[in-house]
């Protein structure tokens, strides 16, 4: 049995109604940036990762009223040292763990990492035997995933997405992964987009501006 996932996970709140226009309903991919694709050819050169992903853990049920509850445990490390956050709540099992990976990101990089920058949306398919299983147990699958962060050009520097002004830009991502379950690729594409999201929009000025530039000519 095949099943195709899809949901969003960005609050679209945070947007004017032009923007809200452009970023439109989630078809598998929101730029041309292909973030897995760079990272690969990043790392094929001898470079690491910002950003390594150390651990993660998943709690997901679904109650009688077959209402989904997942918590999310993720540690990293940046530069030699291990940032965790515990039993972070989300709707589903992939928002729980891309709540958990910000929220991580937070401690080294600033709160920004939790209101700045968000999955736009997600696109998975997977084969599996039962449709009643929770969605980690998903075999052979394969996920997209759409980002979306908010820079201030005038500034090069990563704002709240619901700050609005000529000078806010929406910069926007992808990344691709396999995976042996829905959960493992999902963690491997999280792991491409949030490093590119690091090189590019948190590093320094010209990392920002080229990712603007990037994303206005993709």
């Amino acid at each position: 049995m095949t099943v195709a996932l899809w949901f969003e996970t960005v609050d679209r709140s945070y947007f004017s109604p032009q923007e809200e226009a452009s970023v439109g309903k989630f078809d598998g991919q929101v730029s041309s940036i292909d973030a897995s694709g760079l990272m690969r050819r990043y790392v094929s050169g001898g470079a690491e990762r910002p950003i390594e992903f150390v651990s993660h853990s998943l709690s997901h049920r679904c109650d009688a009223q077959r209402k989904s509850h997942n918590l999310a445990d993720m540690t990293i490390r940046v530069k030699g040292v291990i940032y965790s956050t515990e039993r972070v709540e989300g709707c589903g099992p992939l928002h729980a763990l891309d709540d958990a990976i910000r929220e991580a990101l937070a401690k080294p990089f600033g709160e920004l990492c939790v209101r700045g920058v968000a999955c736009v949306g997600y696109r998975g398919e997977g084969h599996f035997e039962d449709p009643d299983v929770p969605p980690g147990l998903h075999v052979d699958a394969e996920v997209t995933i759409g980002f979306i962060a908010a820079v201030d050009r005038e500034t090069d520097q990563l704002v709240d997405l619901s700050e609005n002004g000529p000078a806010i830009e929406h910069v926007r991502w992808n990344s691709k992964a396999t995976g042996k379950d829905i959960i493992d690729a999902s963690m491997k594409a999280l792991n491409d987009g949030y490093n590119w999201f690091a090189l590019n929009v948190l590093g320094d000025g010209q990392h920002i501006t080229a990712a603007v530039n990037t994303a206005h000519t993709a």
